[in-house]
């Protein structure tokens, strides 16, 4: 009898977090998986696609705002130390932890921050990253970044990311 209760349990669980995220064509360069929920919008320049899983709020931005000098750019460092060093700026955040990585074999940043939310502490996950002719953050914010369920809902999106 336990084994049926668990084997249901655990079937629950994988259906509803299989359910939580959609394969989605961002653009003619650019898929991957987005929540259930998600819904575009554009605001000053910047198309955006934004979501919720659980309690991480994920959001895309895609600008090609300076396109055509980072085309021309072999290493772009420089260009995501600004970034970070200007969301972290806006945002009157605390660094947590930075990184570079490669996401479908494309160099991209990686950093956390703190910050306060409406008086409430939280934590911002960033992906940054150039491809073609835009510039794409990946962004989860959640008041923690440490869970299982954390991690795993953060690697089902970004190792999703499809680059044509």
């Amino acid at each position: 009898m336990k084994a049926i209760v668990y084997l249901i349990i655990l079937f629950i669980s994988v259906t509803g977090f299989s359910q939580e995220v959609f394969l989605y064509e961002v653009d003619e360069y650019l898929s991957m998986n987005v929540p259930e929920d998600a819904a575009e919008g554009e605001v000053s320049g910047l198309t955006y696609i934004q979501g919720t899983m659980g309690n991480i709020l994920f959001t895309i931005y895609k600008t090609d705002k300076a396109s055509n000098e980072l085309a021309k750019k072999a290493d772009l460092t420089k260009f995501y130390e600004g970034v970070k060093a200007g969301t972290l700026k806006a945002s009157k955040g605390k660094l947590i932890n930075e990184s570079s990585i490669e996401i479908d074999n494309e160099k991209a940043a990686n950093f956390s921050f703190s910050m306060e939310v409406d008086g409430e502490p939280k934590i911002v996950n960033n992906y940054v990253f150039f491809w073609k002719k835009f510039t794409y953050t990946i962004q989860f914010i959640s008041t923690e970044a440490e869970s299982d369920d954390y991690k795993n809902s953060v690697n089902t999106i970004v190792e999703s990311i499809d680059l044509k």
